[in-house]
């Protein structure tokens, strides 16, 4: 967290950065990463000096060994899908929620991601890789915390997906609706 940043740039009262790193398990990758993938991401709180409006930026990338499971050729996946980040193999996601805190109670946010996502499928060589999945999203939503315990979110975003399932020219669009409660004990 680096607090005060507004003193040497002038969009943010203070920011966080983060990160992660993840590589698959090949055989030499416990002692030296083979091939390593991650996320990076930054949170600017006070953007634009309004003390309560807040952007996210986060980066995420994975290479084309990641998620394909050389060595756990078996049994490592969830209802016959491997357990990954949804960008999925040599894929890659560019996503930026901004919030918005209106009263006390109502947090309103807009977001829009741009994802290239790589099936996580075993490949043997380059050429029988299938096309990336493509997808951009904008989505808004509106949370409401009506005690201190408990809010409900209610949200939308709308995905327009090229190549979906990893066929070529097969556009489509996705409309994902979203109702939450939150209880906090």
């Amino acid at each position: 967290r680096i607090p005060n940043i507004g003193r040497y740039i002038f969009i943010a009262r203070d920011a966080s950065v983060y990160g992660e790193m993840g590589w698959d398990d090949t055989k030499k990758g416990y002692i030296r990463p083979n091939q390593p993938g991650g996320l990076i991401g930054t949170l600017l709180t006070g953007f634009l000096w309004d003390p309560y409006l807040d952007l996210r930026l986060e980066y995420a990338q994975s290479t084309p060994k990641m998620f394909t499971h050389h060595l756990y050729t078996d049994g490592y996946t969830y209802k016959d899908a491997v357990l990954s980040h949804f960008i999925g193999t040599d894929g890659s996601e560019m996503y930026a929620p901004l919030t918005q805190w209106i009263t006390h109670e109502i947090l309103l946010g807009f977001d829009a991601s741009r994802a290239r996502i790589g099936s996580t499928q075993h490949v043997i060589k380059e050429d029988d890789r299938p096309p990336r999945e493509k997808r951009d999203s904008f989505g808004f939503d509106v949370s409401y915390r009506f005690t201190e315990c408990d809010s409900i979110f209610i949200g939308y975003d709308l995905s327009r997906i090229t190549n979906r399932d990893f066929v070529t020219d097969n556009p489509e669009f996705d409309h994902v609706f979203g109702v939450e409660y939150t209880h906090a004990f």
